[in-house]
């Protein structure tokens, strides 16, 4: 086993040059765009390795030409010009949406665990009782509306849509989860993946374009960039355990898939605000990851992060007789991080879907 690093060569750009009234005026450096590169590690494929990978791919390196007359003493010609604004390599920005590494590990252990509650009866059946208030959207004005409407759905009609859905659905359900536990006892275990959750961020700004004496031109900058974040994992049966017979694994299944049983994760999430708590920690997520109804254990989690951004540069007005295209180019990333299936519980951070859940809260509260 040994770490191993590779590299692309870049390609070189071709150099232009400006003149001044016929005179060399300005001459290109040599430029070589960036190469990709890749960091993984070999020589045992069965294990879980961190890996890391760059990709730049330029697609338009507008240059610029023509002839631009400012006066009789002052004639610039510009033949296959790279502007300034051009040189450097795309760049992320800042993506803060994203779980981070520990509670996207945590989340997927909570989600793919055998013995998770699929639908979550006990939950459902204590929180029966709240079912009219559902009907009803907080009166006073329309900010309190709005507010009570996104608490409602968030909190109320979506889960109970959703494990609506899973009832209808309980026997394929309970097939889906056989498969799983049946797995456990397979060569290589039960592997299962949960998306994280995905960000966009972009910007726009203006640049120079291109500055020299008695010539300054301007462009617009556009940069997008997006993250997503998903997480992987094995699950396998204890290796002196036996296999249980069809039958009680199938009542396993179902028990289950219902979520009528009681251990430290269902008595949780029946906990009344119990939600808003898990909401500011991942404590839920960790019970549910160390469920034992159905008894194995978890190898590393995986969990990769791929970030894309495109940078796009357009020109501004330029003057007479000039001419430039425009500056297009994308960079991915892709990382995979190796995290201990024994991961503590922490704070999480705050989403878009948190910040408009609190603001909904602080109106309720405050109007």
């Amino acid at each position: 086993m040994g770490a191993r690093h590779r590299t692309r060569p870049g390609i070189t750009l071709p150099q232009g040059f400006i003149t001044l009234n016929g005179n060399p005026f300005k001459q290109d450096v040599p430029y070589i765009w960036t190469g990709d590169s890749c960091d993984d590690v070999t020589g045992s494929p069965k294990e879980d390795h961190a890996f890391n990978s760059i990709k730049i791919d330029l697609k338009q390196m507008g240059t610029m030409s023509g002839t631009y007359k400012k006066s009789d003493n002052y004639v610039y010609v510009f033949s296959g010009h790279r502007p300034e604004a051009y040189a450097a390599p795309p760049a992320h920005l800042a993506v803060l949406g994203l779980p981070s590494i520990n509670d996207a590990a945590m989340s997927c252990l909570a989600q793919t665990n055998p013995g998770r509650a699929g639908i979550g009866a006990i939950e459902n059946l204590v929180d029966i009782k709240d079912l009219p208030k559902l009907l009803k959207l907080a009166s006073g004005g329309i900010l309190r509306k709005v507010a009570g409407a996104n608490i409602t759905w968030q909190f109320g009609w979506k889960p109970l849509i959703s494990d609506i859905k899973k009832a209808l659905d309980f026997s394929s359900q309970v097939d889906k989860r056989l498969k799983e536990m049946n797995n456990l006892y397979k060569q290589g275990g039960q592997h299962s993946s949960r998306k994280c959750g995905s960000d966009t961020v972009s910007s726009q700004s203006r640049v120079v374009l291109c500055s020299e004496s008695g010539f300054l031109a301007y462009a617009n900058k556009s940069i997008t960039t997006t993250a997503r974040r998903w997480a992987t994992v094995r699950w396998t049966a204890p290796m002196s355990a036996p296999k249980p017979s069809n039958d009680a694994m199938r009542k396993k299944a179902r028990q289950a898939v219902s979520g009528l049983y009681l251990n430290a994760s269902t008595a949780w999430d029946a906990i009344p605000w119990s939600w808003f708590i898990d909401w500011f920690s991942n404590f839920g997520d960790w019970l549910k990851a160390n469920n034992q109804l159905v008894p194995c254990g978890a190898s590393t989690v995986c969990v990769m992060t791929e970030t894309k951004t495109t940078v796009t540069i357009t020109p501004g007005v330029l003057p007479p007789g000039v001419t430039c295209g425009i500056y297009s180019a994308t960079i991915t990333t892709k990382n995979r991080v190796v995290v201990a299936p024994s991961v503590s519980a922490s704070l999480p951070v705050v989403t878009k879907r948190m910040v408009s859940i609190l603001g909904s809260l602080a109106i309720l509260r405050h109007r």
